[in-house]
């Protein structure tokens, strides 16, 4: 079967990137220590990735509801407490510098709040236990960051031949949006995936391969395209 070996093959040359890696929660200093030796691209990326994180799961939720707001946006700012390279900070509307910065949005005058973690939860009026759902999704969104960063420290790379194959079979009209939108940044810069999303981008590459030999493309023929 075609689509297995070339899973096989790629597992062989990804092998540390699809596999475990011993990791723990970092400090901020580590984090910070660890972004130091990356470029402004890859910054960006990983904070697009974060934004990307948050926002998806935002939309997922109804608990603002009943509310008078609507979440409009996340924003981060990779180099708190320093500007970022264009010179702006983050503030929440109460004055504090923020490194992550929740928009909510009035559903009765369209007005913008601009607010931090906690100033959040007040303003949106949530539940204690909901306001506990949006702490533990920091965590999880924490962790994701964290273990890119110290992969990238034990010098990891994007799976970029994987990504490009990927790309190269994606003509059946299948629904990657989130791929893409994930994906892409992180591969302009280099930036390596988490296990998660690395199990995932290989999955979805066999799959285009079983569903290239189902619809009589011939895939040989494209796999040589990027060799």
């Amino acid at each position: 079967n075609l689509s297995r070996c070339e899973l096989v093959a790629y597992q062989y040359e990804y092998r540390n990137e699809l596999s475990e890696v011993k990791w723990r929660m970092l400090t901020q200093k580590q984090r910070d220590e660890i972004q130091a030796g990356m470029t402004s691209k890859q910054v960006h990326a990983l904070a697009h990735y974060q934004r990307y994180e948050w926002t998806s799961w935002f939309m997922q939720q109804h608990f603002l509801i009943d509310t008078e707001w609507e979440f409009a946006g996340f924003q981060q700012n990779p180099w708190y407490p320093a500007a970022m390279p264009n010179g702006e900070k983050l503030y929440c509307d109460c004055g504090r510098m923020l490194k992550n910065q929740y928009l909510l949005k009035s559903k009765r005058t369209g007005d913008i709040l601009a607010l931090g973690s906690v100033h959040f939860t007040m303003h949106a009026q949530l539940d204690p236990k909901i306001a506990q759902l949006v702490n533990q999704e920091k965590l999880r969104i924490d962790r994701t960051i964290d273990e890119s960063l110290t992969r990238f420290k034990k010098g990891q790379h994007f799976p970029t031949k994987l990504w490009l194959d990927f790309k190269l079979k994606d003509v059946l009209g299948a629904d990657h949006h989130r791929l893409y939108d994930v994906f892409e940044p992180l591969a302009a810069a280099d930036v390596p995936l988490v296990l998660r999303d690395a199990r995932l981008l290989a999955r979805r590459q066999a799959e285009q391969v079983h569903a290239l030999l189902e619809n009589g493309y011939d895939v040989p023929l494209v796999r040589r395209r990027i060799e």
